[in-house]
């Protein structure tokens, strides 16, 4: 005992040289995990959509192909339903890889990568409506409300903008604080590019290469805006010029190896930040952000993410593919945010008709129509509210 108070004593004296040494792997912001819970898990195509995901209202989405440069359409539960779209100069084609799409107001907004200066548009049907020309090198999409925001880089001035898509065209909204002029540095283009996500009072900006993401709140009188980080240890993005020396100087050079975002979405107004391949940890969960700019969660992910923003999070439902080629929608308890939990969003009893659905397939036969049709009547049993769910399982 009088061996244990010398030590103890002797403790204080060197000012707490006994306590244990914090591990210098731990991460010092560690911040609340949200508990999730699977909906659905559906393999896709090798060759399947990769690029932005993005949910409609009726909890149905939309996928971009950047292989195929189609829009894929999704049901509720995650089966495709049509798809448009190919490579060409001509309407309703693409001339680039596509890798956005939207849907704002009924209407599917989609554009293939940042070389592409034009957005094509179809409606609830996917027939090609009309083709818009965005007036600078573009960067995102997203919708804010009923209106379609769009992320460009304006070269004449360098300028990084969000411009709104009105009838009279596109109008600047929001400029950006990057302000590298590619004119001055080639590789400031890839420095620049970012993904977009908006609700009706919030617009996020999340940079891929960069630990920046800016948010603005609309919800006042006057916009609010606010440079936040992901609240990580410092992770370096390494770059490597691909040209060897004496060649001049392009947009070629200095390409990224790795990313610190692979996707932005705004929900309940927060931002949901999906991290990127720059580190482990990044990779595997997705950062939550009030409008103000402060880190309030983290939702953490059994399989990591893909890039390409195939990511989007709607009435607490979050759906992202992983970078094992899987479409997921995962339930996120937001309660701990002092939110309440929106509706889930047909989670057991579309399960128990996905598999229903899955044993007529497999079984096959005569009977298999039958079968069918006993599963959706078994689902609008579980699910209680007839007439909205026979909509959704006569998908």
């Amino acid at each position: 005992m009088h061996r244990q108070w010398l030590v103890g004593l002797l403790c204080l004296v060197l000012l707490g040289a006994c306590q244990e040494e914090p591990d210098p792997e731990e991460n010092e912001t560690a911040l609340p995990e949200l508990a999730t819970e699977r909906v659905f898990s559906v393999d896709l195509d090798e060759d399947g959509p990769r690029r932005q995901l993005t949910v409609a209202g009726d909890g149905g989405f939309y996928m971009a192909n950047r292989f195929t440069y189609e829009v894929y359409e999704f049901s509720p539960l995650g089966e495709v339903q049509r798809r448009v779209g190919s490579e060409g100069e001509g309407p309703g084609e693409f001339s680039q890889p596509l890798e956005q799409v939207v849907v704002v107001g009924g209407r599917v907004f989609a554009s293939g990568s940042f070389t592409d200066r034009s957005i094509n548009v179809f409606d609830e049907n996917l027939m090609f409506k009309e083709s818009i020309d965005v007036g600078g090198q573009f960067f995102g999409m997203s919708a804010y409300g009923d209106e379609l925001l769009a992320a460009v880089l304006n070269t004449d001035t360098g300028r990084l903008e969000i411009k709104r898509y009105t009838v009279e065209g596109f109008e600047t909204f929001q400029l950006l604080s990057q302000q590298r002029s590619i004119r001055d540095d080639p590789s400031a283009i890839f420095r620049n590019v970012g993904f977009l996500a908006s609700d009706a009072t919030l617009i996020a900006y999340a940079y891929i290469m960069e630990n920046a993401i800016e948010l603005f709140d609309t919800s006042g009188d006057e916009v609010r805006r606010v440079t936040a980080q992901l609240p990580v240890r410092d992770v370096e993005v390494e770059w490597e010029d691909n040209l060897p020396e004496g060649v001049p100087r392009n947009l070629r050079n200095d390409i990224p190896t790795a990313t610190m975002t692979r996707g932005v979405a705004v929900d309940q107004g927060h931002a949901f930040v999906l991290g990127g391949s720059a580190d482990s940890t990044l990779e595997h969960t997705v950062f939550v952000f009030r409008a103000d700019g402060t880190p309030v969660a983290t939702i953490p992910l059994d399989v990591a993410g893909d890039g390409g923003n195939a990511f989007d999070v709607s009435d607490g439902h979050l759906y992202y593919r992983t970078a094992e080629g899987q479409l997921r929608m995962l339930w996120v308890d937001l309660e701990p945010l002092g939110i309440e939990n929106p509706e889930r969003r047909w989670t057991a009893c579309g399960v128990t008709m996905r598999n229903c659905f899955q044993r007529a397939l497999d079984e096959g036969g005569e009977e298999m129509q039958q079968q069918v049709q006993a599963c959706r009547e078994a689902y609008c049993d579980c699910a209680g509210d007839v007439s909205q769910c026979q909509e959704v399982a006569g998908r």
